[in-house]
C-alpha cells in the first residue's frame, strides 16, 4: 500500500483576538517581549482571548482521490488551506504533504504591478518553486487559458480586473 499524498492528524489551528497588547506596533512588541523575557509562556493561549478555527481534524487523501471541503462560514475551510499550503503553522498536530500544494486562496498574490503578465507568469512560478524551463513548458497553456496574450508585454497594473484575475488564476492553475 503506498503512503497518502496529504496526510492529516490531529491539526488544530487557534488564533489570538484583538491587539498586539497595545496601542502602536511597537508596544505590541515591547509588551510580548516582557511576556517572553519573564518566563511566562509566550504562545500560551489558555488565558488569552482565543478564536479555534481548527479543531483536532484529521484525514487523507490518497492519490486519484477527490476531496471536497465544504462547511459554513467560520468553519476553518481557508485555514485548513492554508496549513496545506504552508501559508500558515498549524498549533498542534501535523500536516504532511507528498508532492506539491498550491493555493488558490489569493490567486494573484506576488504579482507586481510594474512587471509584465509575462513577468508574473515567472515570477509567480518561481514562488511556486518551479523551475524556469518548468514554467516555459507550461509558458503556452497558459497564455491561451488565460486569453490575453496580446497583452503579455504591459504592465498589470494596467490590466483590467477581469484581465489581472484571468492571468492570475491561469498562472495558478497550470502551475
Amino acid at each position: 500500500m503506498t503512503n497518502p499524498i496529504i496526510e492529516v492528524n490531529q491539526l488544530s489551528k487557534r488564533y489570538k483576538l484583538g491587539t498586539l497588547g497595545g496601542k502602536s506596533f511597537y508596544e505590541g512588541i515591547k509588551t510580548n517581549f516582557n511576556l517572553f523575557s519573564s518566563n511566562q509562556n509566550f504562545l500560551d493561549f489558555k488565558n488569552r482571548n482565543t478564536f479555534l478555527a481548527l479543531d483536532n481534524v484529521s484525514f487523507e487523501v490518497n492519490s486519484g482521490d477527490v476531496l471536497a471541503i465544504v462547511g459554513s462560514n467560520g468553519a476553518g475551510k481557508s485555514t485548513l488551506l492554508k496549513i496545506l499550503s504552508k501559508i500558515t503553522q498549524p498549533s498542534s498536530g501535523q500536516a504532511i504533504i507528498r508532492g506539491r500544494v498550491a493555493s488558490l486562496l489569493e490567486v494573484g498574490t506576488g504579482f507586481h504591478g510594474e512587471l509584465t503578465g509575462i513577468n508574473n507568469i515567472y515570477l509567480s512560478g518561481a514562488l511556486y518553486g518551479l523551475s524556469k524551463k518548468e514554467i516555459r513548458n507550461r509558458l503556452d497553456e497558459i497564455i491561451e487559458f488565460s486569453q490575453i496574450g496580446s497583452f503579455l508585454e504591459t504592465p498589470v497594473k494596467r490590466y483590467s480586473s477581469g484581465m489581472y484575475v484571468r492571468l492570475a488564476f491561469s498562472v495558478a492553475a497550470f502551475l
